[in-house]
C-alpha cells in the first residue's frame, strides 16, 4: 500500500511539472511570432524590452498555415481568434511574454526661431536696440508625448491593442552562422604561419595596401587643416576655404570624397553678414512676389477664357446667334 501511494505522488509530481515545461509547438510559435513580427522596443523598469501588439500577433497567427487544415489530419490548429487567444495564454503562463501597460510621459521641448539674437549678443560696442516682441521671435512650445512600460497587475492574453513584452529570447540562424564564421577567421588568423607562402604574400600586400590608404587618409585630413589655416591667417580671417570638407564627417565613401573644396566669405563685422541676409530675404520676397504676380495674370486668362467659351456657346443648333432684344432693335 505504501509503494502504490508513492507512485500516486510520483505520477502527480511528474504531471504538474509537464504541465509547467512549455511544449515545442509553443516554442515553435514563439519563434514564428519573433521572426515574423516586426521588432519593437522601450523602456520597462529603466531597461530596453522588445515587445509586440496582440492584435498583430492574432492576425500574423490567423494568416499563417497554422490557421489552414493540415494534410494529414485534415484539421486546423487554429480555427478562430479564441482558440489562438486560450493558447497565448497558456504560453503566457509558461513565462514566454508577460503583459505591461502604458505610461504616457509629457515633455516641453521649446524651440527658438529668432536666431538674430545671438548675434547681437557678440556686439557689446553697440548700443542696446528693442528686442523684436513679434510670434515669430518668441519661444514655441510643443509637448511630445512618450511612453513607457510597467507591470500590469492582470496578467491575461487580450485580443486588443496591448503590448506584451517577450521574455522568450530566440537567437536566430543568423547569428549562430556569423558567430561561427568569426570562431573560424579567429582560428585561421592563428594558423597563419602555416599558411601557404602564395596565399602569406597576398595577405602581406594586402595589409601593406590598406596601411597605406589610412596613411593617405590622415594625411589628407591635415593637409585640409592647415590650408585652412594659412588661408584664414592670410586674409584675417575672411575667407574659409575647406578641401574635401566631408572627409572627416559621418557620410559614405564617395559622399567623403565630394564637394572637392567650400569656400566661404565671411566679414568681421557681424552688420555686414545682416546686411547679406537681409539682401537675400528681399531677394526671395522678390521672387515670391513674381510667381504671384505670374499665378494672378494666369487666372485673369483663365477668367476671360471661361467667358469667351460662355458667349460661344449662346448659340443655337442650326449655328446662328442668339440675339437680345436691344440688338434686334438697333438692326432694323
Amino acid at each position: 500500500m505504501a509503494e502504490r501511494k508513492r507512485n500516486r505522488k510520483r505520477a502527480e509530481v511528474d504531471g504538474s511539472e509537464s504541465a509547467e515545461t512549455p511544449d515545442k509547438f509553443e516554442y515553435e510559435i514563439a519563434k514564428f511570432l519573433r521572426s515574423k513580427l516586426p521588432p519593437k522596443q522601450n523602456t520597462l523598469m529603466g531597461h530596453k524590452v522588445d515587445y509586440f501588439i496582440a492584435s498583430r500577433a492574432i492576425d500574423l497567427i490567423m494568416e499563417s498555415k497554422y490557421a489552414k487544415a493540415d494534410k494529414r489530419t485534415d484539421e486546423a490548429k487554429f480555427t478562430s481568434r479564441e482558440s489562438v487567444v486560450a493558447f497565448m495564454n497558456l504560453m503566457l503562463e509558461h513565462k514566454f511574454f508577460h503583459r505591461v501597460k502604458t505610461i504616457i510621459v509629457k515633455k516641453e521641448i521649446k524651440k527658438i526661431k529668432d536666431n538674430d539674437s545671438a548675434d547681437e549678443s557678440h556686439d557689446t560696442k553697440k548700443p542696446k536696440t528693442k528686442v523684436d516682441k513679434s510670434p515669430e521671435a518668441k519661444k514655441v512650445k510643443k509637448e511630445k508625448k512618450k511612453v513607457k512600460f510597467d507591470m500590469h497587475m492582470d496578467q491575461l492574453f487580450v485580443d486588443a491593442n496591448e503590448p506584451y513584452v517577450w521574455i522568450y529570447d530566440y537567437i536566430p540562424m543568423k547569428t549562430w552562422l556569423i558567430g561561427g564564421g568569426l570562431v573560424i577567421a579567429a582560428i585561421a588568423i592563428c594558423l597563419f604561419p602555416l599558411w601557404p607562402r602564395t596565399v602569406r604574400n597576398y595577405v602581406y600586400y594586402l595589409s601593406i595596401a590598406a596601411a597605406g590608404f589610412l596613411f593617405f587618409i590622415v594625411a589628407l585630413a591635415a593637409l585640409k587643416m592647415v590650408i585652412f589655416a594659412v588661408v584664414w591667417v592670410t586674409t584675417m580671417g575672411k575667407h574659409h576655404l575647406w578641401i574635401l570638407p566631408n572627409l572627416t564627417e559621418d557620410v559614405g565613401f564617395f559622399e567623403s570624397f565630394w564637394p572637392l573644396y567650400k569656400h566661404e566669405c565671411k566679414s568681421k563685422n557681424p552688420s555686414d553678414n545682416k546686411k547679406k541676409k537681409d539682401d537675400n530675404n528681399e531677394e526671395n520676397e522678390s521672387n515670391k512676389k513674381e510667381q504671384d504676380d505670374m499665378e494672378k495674370d494666369q487666372d485673369r486668362d483663365s477668367e476671360a477664357e471661361s467667358v469667351a467659351t460662355t458667349e460661344s456657346v449662346a448659340r443655337s443648333t442650326n449655328g446662328f446667334e442668339m440675339l437680345d432684344s436691344n440688338d434686334c432693335n438697333e438692326e432694323e
